[in-house]
């Protein structure tokens, strides 16, 4: 049986998935197992997959799309025959010994640990500038620290089976969100420790992609306040809150952006950032919508 179980779910990326394999096949540590999970592409995926000869590699086809990320990897992970999964999305790529680093990583650490992650770089694919480096700083019992916000990327974990087994499946019906919906539910249960190095490239491809993962976030954001509304503290409910307002003012959708900011000033009337982006919003709406639409280009070039 394979240590290591690595989940690639997939869907028309047949330009960019054999890099990722690429990237599994490169690990340092080789005691593993790849799924690719084919969320019913149409184009040339199942080619590009098959052209690795390594029996190593699982190809599973989804006949339907089911419209997300949520789905396929659950499919792997239902299959998985390792101790350990690990998440690589189709678009990105490991160094060499990421996987080496976490498995040494759960050898010195007690049982009550589910979950071991590392650093990790953005960057633009069309122009390999780098976005943000983020390194791990969290250990131990962090709930509370992860219901602050998603600072544990997917494409970093390695994770025991049997946290799986204990909190259940990815929610595919979220929209967005769905691995921090799961790292939440883990971290109630299990410990968290890192490796402190950045082994994880994860590429955007933007605009596009921005404006998509904004529209799914904001709803997805929407239905984990509604999930976890009684472990959120105010402070972070507010923080969230504001968040969502800022996306419908970027939208133009400024009555459901005062609303949001109305709820980010009750939860956290100290904030007075909640009050100028109420009143912003209120006042100014086209110019705190044009700044805003200045902000995300800035970060899209």
């Amino acid at each position: 049986m394979p240590k290591v179980s690595i989940v690639i779910s997939t869907y028309n990326r047949a330009h960019m998935v054999g890099r990722a394999i690429k990237s599994v096949l490169n690990q340092t540590y080789q005691d593993f197992e790849v799924i690719i999970v084919d969320d019913a592409s149409t184009d040339n995926t199942e080619e590009v997959v098959k052209s690795f000869n390594d029996e190593r590699l699982r190809y599973i086809r989804h006949e339907v799309n089911s419209g997300g990320h949520a789905a396929p990897q659950n499919t792997g992970i239902e299959i998985a025959k390792g101790e350990y999964i690990a998440f690589l999305d189709d678009d990105d790529e490991w160094l060499p010994q990421k996987l080496e680093k976490q498995v040494n990583k759960f050898k010195s650490v007690l049982p009550d640990v589910g979950v071991v992650y590392c650093g990790i770089v953005n960057i633009i694919e069309k122009t390999g500038r780098v976005l943000q480096a983020r390194m791990p700083t969290s250990r131990g019992d962090i709930f509370n620290t992860m219901l602050r916000g998603v600072f544990v990327a997917f494409p970093t974990v390695l994770v025991r089976k049997e946290c799986f087994q204990k909190v259940g499946a990815l929610d595919a019906e979220l929209p967005g969100y769905y691995d921090w919906d799961m790292l939440i539910r883990i971290s109630k249960d299990y410990k968290f420790d890192y490796v402190p190095e950045i082994l994880v490239n994860r590429y955007f491809h933007r605009p596009t992609q921005m404006g998509q993962n904004w529209e799914h976030q904001t709803q997805a954001l929407e239905r984990m306040i509604f999930k976890f509304q009684d472990y959120f503290p105010k402070a972070v409910l507010s923080q969230h809150f504001a968040g969502i307002g800022s996306f419908y003012c970027y939208k133009g959708e400024f009555k459901e952006a005062s609303k949001y900011f109305g709820e980010a000033i009750n939860n956290n009337p100290r904030n007075i950032y909640n009050y100028i982006r109420f009143f912003l919003c209120k006042l100014a709406p086209r110019l705190y919508q044009a700044r805003l639409r200045r902000l995300w280009a800035r970060d899209v070039k």
